[in-house]
């Protein structure tokens, strides 16, 4: 009788289109990870590219990669859920295609936070941004405590998606990513999860994250304002600060 396979603690959701540009960056920094605990599911959401051929490599040589694909194109956020619902980890750490973590001690150490303290629920770190030829741009401070986060949440978005580790009940609990939005929905379901836990980041850059400026930016400007208002609107009541959420929320509609 063979043993019986032990779960992940953590699933590492990866969501990709047409990402065989970085891919590799990003699954490289996982594999760089000392906490070993982990599956990745890599979820190809109807790619045209060698993505999948990329990943199939990586699933030779480490079992704990795992291929998922949509066949058709069903964009960010459903994939995103569906990754929730496939994964078998206790905790859900994200990471985008075109992201690296550049410290091979930010699971285990989040992980560590998290088990030691169940009244928080999403552990983020601080960020470096850089630009598609792999330059550093800068360092991105984030508010750290519970306390200061809770207090400029509202504001802005207080976490780097790339950075985040969650504890999936309580994600599923407050209804996981929102299909409503087509912006947003990160920014959305850390309010949700607020609402029911604690915030915390670590304070050291531990995730480089890629700065995309141009076309695609300026497109999508109007849904995003339109999602923001949205959000905005529905968590006022549960976060402090409304005053200076409103001055953020008007300097945002004016200047984007």
């Amino acid at each position: 009788m063979s043993a019986k396979k032990i779960p992940p603690l953590v699933s590492i959701v990866l969501p990709t289109y047409n990402g065989a540009k970085y891919i590799s960056r990003a699954i490289e920094s996982v594999k760089f990870q000392d906490y070993l605990n982990w599956e990745l599911l890599v979820i190809i959401d109807g790619s045209d590219d060698n993505t999948e051929d990329i990943v199939k490599k990586y699933q030779k040589t480490d079992s704990r990669i795992v291929l998922i694909k949509n066949e058709q194109n069903i964009k960010l956020v459903k994939t995103l859920n569906k990754g929730l619902l496939i994964a078998q980890g206790e905790y859900i750490a994200r990471i985008d295609d075109d992201d690296v973590w550049i410290d091979a001690h930010k699971l285990s150490e989040q992980i560590d936070f998290l088990t030691k303290n169940k009244d928080y629920a999403l552990v983020g770190t601080q960020f470096e941004t850089e630009n598609e030829n792999g330059v550093s741009l800068k360092k991105i401070n984030l508010p750290m405590t519970d306390k200061k986060i809770r207090e400029h949440l509202l504001c802005y978005n207080s976490f780097c998606h790339s950075s985040v580790v969650f504890n999936k009940e309580v994600a599923m609990f407050v209804g996981c990513y929102s299909d409503i939005l087509t912006h947003a929905e990160d920014w959305d379901l850390w309010l949700k999860i607020g609402i029911k836990k604690k915030f915390f980041i670590i304070n050291k850059p531990m995730v480089r994250y890629l700065s995309r400026d141009g076309l695609a930016k300026q497109t999508m400007k109007s849904d995003h304002v339109k999602n923001v208002l949205k959000v905005f609107y529905y968590y006022m009541k549960f976060y402090p600060k409304k005053i200076l959420a409103i001055m953020f929320l008007i300097k945002y509609i004016i200047i984007g």
